[in-house]
């Protein structure tokens, strides 16, 4: 009866739906897996205008996000791919761009890893102050402060070990905040075979290089123990080095290192010895053997 064509009409609208959908994503992307399905049919409905929110509300028989939960619930499965990947967990890179309207899965990529940010909507979603960051893999604009679309792409060429390191503490902290979907193959750091791409050898070397200047900057304040330092407006700048534990003066030394990447730095270092070179130089108007040293000149010593 009616009841029975009605039942065949709704299934054959979610059906047309469920192929421009495909259509779609593989119009859009060339990737028909269910994992690019479901991570771009809020993209194709709100951005590229294939397809509207009406099509999936015929009559409130169904909603887009009753509907991308069904797909995303198949795509789980198909994430779960042992394929090249050593029993690790792999999404495509299709698959990460999940629209951030309201009621989808909103996904995020950083150094070929993706995580479900859904709970920090406020940010991520439409309208808050990251929404740039949702659906791609942006590791280098979270350095850069480049959120146009040429600076949030997923190359780190050319950044410094301190700039890989930070974008390594962002990766970190999403660890710790959002739940881990997936590495992202097919992307700047994993290939289609899962296998980490010359990018990635290149960023892992970057932040190695980082810990071993890190280490070494603190084995050097070990033994050379930073200034003692202080500053106001009025008295302007000073540096300082009490004694040693044995009592034996130090003095207050610039010290210019420079990490094996060429990055040069500068701090206050108190040293025993009175001798002085060009990477370690008295303090301009400081005499070789005073303790104390005045870097800045203040208010009162304009008067």
């Amino acid at each position: 009866g009616r009841a029975r064509i009605n039942m065949w009409r709704r299934r054959a609208i979610a059906a047309a739906v469920l192929a421009v959908v495909v259509a779609c994503v593989v119009a859009r992307d060339g990737d028909r897996s269910l994992g690019a399905v479901a991570g771009a049919m809020g993209a194709c409905a709100r951005r590229d205008g294939v397809v509207s929110t009406a099509w999936f509300r015929w009559r409130g028989y169904a909603r887009v996000d009753e509907l991308a939960a069904r797909v995303e619930a198949r795509a789980e499965a198909e994430a779960e791919d042992g394929d090249g990947g050593g029993g690790m967990r792999w999404v495509s890179s299709a698959l990460t761009r999940a629209c951030a309207t309201q009621g989808a899965t909103i996904w995020l990529g950083i150094l070929g890893e993706a995580f479900d940010v859904s709970r920090g909507r406020e940010h991520y979603g439409v309208g808050g102050g990251y929404e740039f960051f949702a659906g791609r893999d942006a590791s280098r604009a979270f350095v850069s402060g480049n959120f146009t679309e040429d600076g949030l792409v997923a190359d780190v060429t050319g950044l410094s070990p301190g700039n890989l390191e930070s974008i390594r503490g962002w990766r970190n902290f999403m660890r710790e905040k959002y739940a881990f979907v997936g590495y992202i193959r097919g992307g700047a750091f994993y290939d289609e075979r899962g296998e980490p791409t010359a990018m990635k050898h290149a960023f892992d070397a970057g932040v190695a290089l980082h810990d071993i200047e890190k280490a070494r900057t603190l084995e050097r304040q070990t033994m050379y123990e930073d200034c003692s330092s202080m500053w106001n407006e009025r008295d302007g700048g000073f540096v300082w080095c009490s004694p040693a534990e044995d009592g034996a003066e130090r003095y207050p030394r610039n010290e210019t290192t420079v990490s094996a990447s060429g990055e040069h730095s500068s701090r206050c270092a108190c040293f025993r010895e009175l001798g002085v070179s060009d990477v370690r130089r008295v303090y301009s108007g400081c005499a070789l053997t005073d303790t104390r040293c005045q870097t800045s000149t203040g208010s009162t010593s304009s008067e």
